[in-house]
C-alpha cells in the first residue's frame, strides 16, 4: 500500500496502480512530486519559488531574479553574531528577506513589518540600500511579549530596537556598510477626552513630528517650546509662553513663514500675542482630529 517509511509510493509500475490514484492515503491523497532537476524548463511550476543556498548552483542564470536564501541556521548564526547570544528563537534568514525586498521594491519605498520579532526586515533593507544606494525606510512593529510571570519583558525595545541600534554601531566587518536612523516609540491608550491630561508634551511632540513629515527629535522638557524648522516648515509646541516665545511668533508673522504653532491653550497665547495675526492650533483638537481619520 502506498505510504510513508519504508511503504512503497505511487509508481508506474506498481501494481494496481489505477487502483489507488484519486483515492485518500494516510493524511492527503497521492499526488504528482516533481524534481528540480527532471524539469524541462526552469519555467515550469515548482512547489516553492525559493532556491537554498546548497542548491544555488543548479540556477541557470545566477544573475537573474532567482530568489536564494539561507535557512533558519543562517539566522541563527547571524543573531548571535550581533548579540553575542540566541537572544531570539526561529528567525527568518536575512537572505530570504533581502531578496524580497529587493524584488518587490523601489529605492525610495516604505518597508512595513507588523510582527517584526528580531527586526530581520530591518537589516535586509539596510543590506539592500547598501547594495543599490536606496532611500528604503522601514517601520518595525513589535510587542513587549509580557507575561505575568515577567513583567518586565520587553522584545521590541530589548531585540527589536537593539538590532537596530547595533547595526548602526559597527564601524569594521560586514556589517560596517549598515546604517539606518531610527526612532523606538512607544504605544499607549488614551482616551480622546483625556488628551490633554494625560498626553504629555513630548509624545505631542512626536505625533506632531511625524504629521508634518519632519524627521523625529528629542524633545527638550527644559523648554518652555520647541522648534523644528527647515526651509519649508517651521513647527512650533507652545508648552508655557514666555517673551522669548512671542517674539520669535511675531518674527515668523512678519516674515509670513509657513509656520504651523500648537498649543494647549491657544486662546491665551493668542491674547498674548495681541494683534499679531498668527495662526494658533490645538494640540488635543487636531490630534484627535488626525487620529479618527
Amino acid at each position: 500500500m502506498p505510504g510513508s517509511g519504508n511503504a512503497p509510493f505511487l509508481r508506474p509500475d506498481l501494481p494496481d496502480l489505477d487502483f489507488w490514484v484519486g483515492k485518500k492515503v494516510g493524511f492527503g491523497t497521492p499526488s504528482l512530486k516533481r524534481y528540480k532537476q527532471e524539469l524541462k524548463t526552469p519555467t515550469q511550476p515548482l512547489s516553492s519559488w525559493i532556491t537554498p543556498n546548497f542548491e544555488k548552483d543548479t540556477i541557470p542564470d545566477p544573475d537573474g531574479n532567482d530568489i536564494i536564501a539561507g535557512t533558519n541556521i543562517e539566522a541563527a548564526k547571524t543573531i548571535k553574531e550581533i548579540f553575542g547570544e540566541k537572544a531570539f528563537n526561529y528567525a527568518k534568514p536575512v537572505s530570504l528577506i533581502r531578496e524580497l525586498v529587493r524584488q518587490s521594491t523601489s529605492e525610495d519605498d516604505l518597508i512595513l513589518d507588523f510582527f517584526a520579532g528580531s527586526a530581520t526586515t530591518a537589516q535586509a533593507v539596510m543590506e539592500v540600500n547598501a547594495a543599490d544606494q536606496g532611500g528604503r525606510r522601514f517601520i518595525m512593529v513589535s510587542s513587549s511579549e509580557a507575561t505575568a510571570s515577567e513583567p518586565d519583558k520587553n522584545l521590541c525595545r530589548d531585540v527589536t530596537a537593539e538590532r537596530i541600534r547595533r547595526l548602526n554601531a559597527v564601524d569594521t566587518g560586514k556589517f560596517a556598510e549598515l546604517s539606518a536612523e531610527f526612532a523606538y516609540l512607544r504605544t499607549r491608550e488614551i482616551d480622546f477626552d483625556a488628551l490633554n491630561a494625560e498626553l504629555d508634551p513630548a509624545e505631542a511632540w512626536t505625533a506632531l513630528e511625524a504629521m508634518h513629515g519632519l524627521p523625529l527629535t528629542v524633545y527638550d522638557v527644559k523648554r518652555g517650546w520647541n522648534e523644528h524648522g527647515r526651509e519649508d516648515i517651521t513647527l512650533i509646541l507652545a508648552d508655557r509662553t514666555d517673551e522669548e516665545l512671542l517674539a520669535r511668533l511675531q518674527d515668523l508673522a512678519a516674515a509670513r513663514a509657513n509656520a504651523f504653532v500648537y498649543s494647549w491653550t491657544p486662546g491665551q497665547l493668542k491674547t498674548a500675542l495681541g494683534s499679531v495675526d498668527f495662526e494658533i492650533r490645538p494640540v488635543r483638537e487636531t490630534l484627535v482630529k488626525r487620529f479618527q481619520q
